[in-house]
């Protein structure tokens, strides 16, 4: 019972909740848009593993299908851009997709890093405004 209630706050040996734990925290997507071929979409939620987005009704996009995708995030000073390439592994028309990013690369990886540390930045620094 304890376990269960540390695994639902984050804590514990992770024994409970089995496969339902995500590798990676995810990061609410308000702003960040992801555009694949000559379609963007507004994105849901990301991580360092994958990406939720929402479609279209005209959505071309197929589960399997391995896609090159850019990732732009709006920084207050800056727009961060992260080439990737991904997996569509859900598809809904009316709703939100997701991909899985295949090999992230090192160049990648260090602007995903930079848009980290650029939210935690952000989040302490509203943490200190009383």
């Amino acid at each position: 019972m304890l376990d269960n209630v540390l695994s639902f706050f984050g804590f514990g040996s992770g024994a409970a909740g089995g496969d339902q734990r995500r590798r990676h925290v995810r990061h609410d997507g308000r702003g960040v848009r992801v555009v694949i071929g000559d379609s963007a979409y507004p994105v849901h939620d990301w991580d360092t593993s994958g990406i939720s987005f929402q479609t279209t009704p005209e959505n071309y996009l197929k589960a399997g299908e391995r896609v090159h995708m850019r990732i732009e995030f709006p920084l207050p000073h800056e727009t961060v851009c992260v080439e990737q390439e991904a997996v569509i592994f859900r598809v809904a028309h009316r709703g939100v997709s997701a991909a899985q990013f295949t090999a992230v690369t090192p160049a990648a990886r260090r602007q995903f890093e930079r848009v980290l540390d650029a939210l935690h930045t952000h989040e302490f620094l509203r943490s200190q405004v009383a």
